[in-house]
């Protein structure tokens, strides 16, 4: 594999993690949260949740 293929590759790979992202964040904190830390939202909620 050529260093074009791989640059091209890992572009993909951050091109489709960001709609990945953008699809979970919707302009509150507990999605911000639960991206950052990788708990899920409803454990967020379950432990007293987030004060926007």
């Amino acid at each position: 594999m050529t260093m074009k293929d791989c640059l091209a590759l890992r572009r993909e790979e951050i091109h489709r993690a960001m709609i990945d992202a953008m699809q979970v964040l919707d302009g509150t904190t507990t999605p911000r949260v639960s991206l950052l830390t990788g708990i899920a939202p409803e454990d967020i909620n379950r432990l007293g949740g987030i004060q926007e």
